[in-house]
């Protein structure tokens, strides 16, 4: 875990992970909360996800598709 510029916590190695919470505040400008909620490597599951996740609705509504390589991330 990284805060700032401090290491809380490291990994030995790098692995992929199923979920996270990233916030970025940057001075003057908004703050951008994410979740990831899935990662797949095939673009329609990640798309039929997402659809799935949108019905739930409230901020779900905003659920998106990202290709951040190899995977299909929601």
């Amino acid at each position: 875990m990284i805060c700032g510029d401090r290491v809380y916590a490291a990994a030995s190695y790098n692995r992929p992970v199923d979920n996270v919470i990233a916030v970025y505040r940057k001075v003057a400008e908004p703050v951008i909360y994410r979740v990831q909620l899935g990662a797949f490597s095939n673009k329609e599951n990640a798309q039929s996800f997402c659809e799935e996740v949108k019905k739930v609705g409230g901020f779900a509504s905003f659920a998106f598709v990202v290709f951040k390589d190899p995977y299909y991330k929601v």
